[in-house]
């Protein structure tokens, strides 16, 4: 199952979509900043954040 090719592409492009959206936002709104510490997810399967603080 793991040599199926949506699973070998699928996390590369949703990494892709994910930055190219926050880079749009931040481009939009320049004065948002992370305000604290980012809180990861810890699960095996699943990779990123669950929270990020930001301030306006």
């Amino acid at each position: 199952m793991a040599s199926h090719p949506s699973l070998r592409v699928g996390p590369p492009l949703a990494q892709l979509e994910a930055k190219g959206t926050l880079e749009r936002l931040l481009a939009r709104i320049p004065e948002y900043e992370v305000d604290g510490t980012p809180e990861r997810i810890t699960k095996q399967n699943l990779r990123g954040l669950a929270h990020l603080p930001a301030r306006c």
